[in-house]
């Protein structure tokens, strides 16, 4: 999608690394007053974590997502107009198919982040799941969509036909002649 740039690939390298370290530093520093439990309620048993009251320090583990979210959006973005003219059969199937992927995963993150801000220990890990397993879902749904289209174009441009088309002359530059109909075939002898 990105010709195999290596400033692109260079700049997710940075990004990758730069939310390994934001999660690391967010995590891992312990903070007092965070609070962590399996029993949030009476008769609720998760596990839950939650912030002090009108403190946000876990919840900005999210923002990090959203920011990274929000720079491959954009990417995405910038390729389908760049793209929107032309570029082939599968790239602009897989640009659709990539806006659609980062959109859905920057809102799982942003109701994550909504419910962090509001922490309520019962609904704080309500969207954490979501931003564990959809994204997993999601980049199924993109490979399996992009094959298909691909495949479907295959089988459209090899697709036997009724109508033979021959060169010109034999072993010339390929300069086809009117198509002639195929109405019956037979193959005799022995096999």
């Amino acid at each position: 999608m990105y010709a195999r740039s290596k400033k692109i690939l260079a700049f997710l390298i940075f990004m990758l690394l730069c939310e390994i370290a934001g999660l690391l530093v967010l995590l891992y520093i312990p903070q007092p007053g965070l609070v962590g439990t399996n029993n949030p309620a009476n008769g609720l048993f998760i596990c839950a974590d939650g912030d002090p009251p009108h403190e946000h320090w876990i919840a900005y583990a999210p923002m990090i997502n959203i920011l990274g979210e929000t720079v491959l959006l954009s990417l995405a973005m910038y390729k389908a107009y760049e793209q929107r003219q032309g570029g082939g059969r599968i790239l602009p199937q897989l640009t659709k198919e990539s806006l659609f992927f980062f959109a859905a995963i920057l809102g799982i993150h942003v109701g994550n982040l909504t419910c962090w801000m509001v922490n309520n220990l019962t609904t704080n890990e309500l969207f954490t799941g979501f931003a564990f397993g959809i994204p997993a879902v999601l980049a199924n749904r993109l490979l399996i969509s992009v094959r298909e289209y691909a495949e479907l174009e295959t089988i459209v441009d090899s697709a036997p036909s009724r109508q033979l088309q021959f060169a010109s002359r034999p072993m010339s530059e390929l300069v086809l002649t009117d198509p002639v109909e195929l109405r019956s075939f037979r193959i005799e002898g022995e096999f």
